[in-house]
């Protein structure tokens, strides 16, 4: 188990927990210069999926009333929450560089029916002693967080079927 104060998290045998619930053009605080695959394959006999990056492992499921276990987010859930991840880690580590007083950030995002768009609401809270100029900026770094840019813009999917 690894700690930050605030947080923890335990990577077992596929099991995450989490336990505990502007005008001006920014360059992008990282990115990696390293194109990752993200696979994901069928588990055997139920609707679980896994996923894996790299070293990384994580999985997927339908909800309990569409005939999925109910304990692994959705495809859905995962996609709001790499924009919620992301707008925390841009945030963070922006703040960092500034060295402004950010003594934590947290973000939440829910979907929202909107017709044929893919709303998403996105709550930012940030902790410590900011001044008004800081939360400000901060606010305008969220929205630059490449996840939130990405989901932004437009999106090209190429499938291909292999084998």
């Amino acid at each position: 188990m690894r700690e930050c104060g605030r947080c923890a998290f335990a990577g077992g045998r596929g099991a995450l927990q989490w336990l505990h619930g502007g005008s001006r053009r920014i360059r992008p605080i990282f990115h990696s210069a390293i194109a990752m695959t993200v696979a994901a394959r069928t588990c055997t006999a139920s609707s679980l999926v896994e996923m894996s990056s790299g070293p990384a492992r994580w999985w997927a499921d339908l909800p309990a009333a569409d005939g999925g276990s109910g304990l692994h987010p959705t495809p859905h859930e995962l996609l709001d929450a790499a924009l919620a991840a992301c707008t925390v880690l841009t945030v963070q580590r922006y703040a960092r560089r500034r060295h402004y007083p950010l003594e934590g950030v947290q973000a939440q995002v829910s979907r929202e029916p909107a017709g044929t768009v893919y709303r998403l609401r996105r709550r930012l809270e940030l902790a410590g002693p900011l001044a008004a100029a800081q939360r400000a900026d901060l606010l305008r770094v969220a929205d630059a967080c490449p996840v939130h840019q990405a989901l932004a813009g437009s999106f090209e999917v190429l499938t291909e079927l292999v084998g």
